[in-house]
């Protein structure tokens, strides 16, 4: 078997976004929710089985409030490399969608 380069990027993406998304206190399925996929895919972004799009790691960076760098281990990204380091402040929540805030709509009604 060959030994793939982008096997370890793809897992290290997938810690990033994981620890950026307990940082923001989200779970996987409240991820999923507001990107509209199953959570089965959240989980498999974060253990590294299927690689992270360019598109969807804009739209979760925006909706954990990190940026692209912080998932993607930029160095010299904001957040010190460790994704969803601070606290999200109510102006930070209060720019999510009403879904993702758990507002109407939120939990698939």
């Amino acid at each position: 078997m060959l030994y793939s380069v982008a096997m370890p990027a793809k897992r290290n993406i997938g810690i990033r976004l994981a620890r950026a998304r307990k940082a923001a206190k989200v779970s996987q399925r409240q991820l999923a929710g507001w990107l509209g996929i199953e959570h089965s895919i959240v989980t498999r972004l974060e253990s590294g089985a299927i690689r992270l799009s360019a598109e969807r790691a804009m739209v979760i960076a925006r909706l954990l409030h990190v940026s692209v760098g912080e998932l993607l281990g930029e160095p010299g990204a904001p957040g010190g490399g460790e994704p969803g380091g601070g606290r999200l402040s109510t102006a930070c929540l209060a720019s999510r969608p009403a879904r993702a805030r758990g507002g109407v709509g939120a939990g698939g009604e």
